[in-house]
């Protein structure tokens, strides 16, 4: 009988070593630093881009990068379906940077609304805009930036289960995993099936 539970154990012990490099394979995670605006596609590999569910910016974003990050949280410029897996984005110690008159204007949009006609820019520094991963359907898990503000709610982002903002933001808090204005007047980010519930 001692025999018997040490083979079981032993296959147990065997199982668990070959699931892991799987659950592993499953979750990548990378964290970059920027030193300019404009850069976060020349840190990342084409291979990685695709593959990675996991990831930390910190430093300077414009427009341009934003287009990186929606093509890996599954929706790219033009609004449609990527092959991204990104469901965790850290963008706590990232800084955004608005419309600069000194860059071609193609190079400051991040997503075009074919249906409404629009091209959309981000304006000025550190604006959160509203649609920034509309349709990005892989992205389940969103850390905005300490030096971030917003206008409009935050929209499209339907399977956006946590949202969340450093302590130090001067502009936007979080409470039960719904985005308000700091002073808790205007309500930025609720999930709908947390609306309907109310």
């Amino acid at each position: 009988m001692k025999h018997d539970y040490t083979f079981k154990g032993r296959m147990c012990l065997l199982s668990a070593m070959l699931i892991t490099p799987i659950l592993y394979v499953n979750a990548k995670s990378l964290v970059i630093e920027t030193e300019i605006e404009g850069t976060l596609a020349e840190k990342i590999s084409e291979a990685d881009k695709w593959e990675i569910t996991e990831l930390k910016v910190s430093g300077p974003l414009n427009a341009f990068d934003f287009r990186t990050l929606r093509e890996m949280a599954g929706n790219d410029y033009n609004g449609e379906p990527t092959e991204g897996k990104l469901r965790k984005l850290d963008l706590a110690d990232a800084n955004i940077i608005g419309y600069k008159e000194d860059l071609p204007s193609e190079n400051q949009s991040y997503f075009i609304d074919h249906a409404a006609g629009y091209i959309w820019m981000i304006g000025s520094d550190n604006k959160f805009n509203s649609n920034l991963f509309y349709q990005c359907s892989s992205l389940e898990e969103l850390t905005l930036p300490a030096t971030a503000y917003v206008i409009e709610a935050l929209t499209g982002m339907d399977n956006l289960t946590i949202i969340s903002v450093p302590d130090d933001s001067q502009q936007l808090t979080v409470i039960d995993n719904v985005l308000y204005s700091k002073d808790k007047n205007i309500l930025y980010y609720c999930r709908l099936f947390q609306l309907k519930q109310v």
